[in-house]
């Protein structure tokens, strides 16, 4: 059996080589598939633990509309509930680009570092150079 085998990978060296590319190249694409789905995934967990810094829960209004100041108390005084914050958060866009005058042509938003995650420097810093003004998602 192995014989009849041997002879036709032999007889045909085209399709035996690429029949090996083929499935090496199958093979390649599952591993980079499931490398990249943990890297998604590990990013998405570290931007939530960051966003929200540890906290299980984050209420928000639907319509990005500010809540009460008062609810962060409300919340607090329910037995369920460990501890609660207000947290405000707004966008700063900030331009880019200019046009021949000097005029800002092109705005980006800027959000600061969040306090929980890596590298996240904390809202009291403001310098350039640490990282604080560099375009990244709109959070509103």
């Amino acid at each position: 059996m192995l014989t009849l085998a041997y002879r036709n990978l032999r007889s045909r060296p085209g399709r035996t080589l690429l029949a090996a590319l083929a499935i090496a190249l199958g093979v390649s694409m599952i591993f980079a598939m499931r490398i990249v789905a943990a890297t998604v995934q590990q990013t998405a967990t570290e931007v939530r633990a960051g966003r929200l810094a540890g906290a299980d829960l984050e209420v928000t209004a639907a319509d990005h509309a500010l809540l009460s100041a008062t609810l962060a108390v409300t919340l607090a005084a329910r037995p369920e509930v460990a501890a609660a914050a207000p947290v405000y958060r707004r966008t700063a866009w900030v331009p880019v680009d200019y046009d021949w005058a000097g005029h800002p042509d092109h705005w980006e938003p800027v959000v600061p570092p969040s306090r929980g995650g890596k590298g996240g420097r904390g809202l009291g810093s403001s310098r350039a150079s640490d990282g604080w003004l560099t375009p990244g998602p709109q959070t509103d």
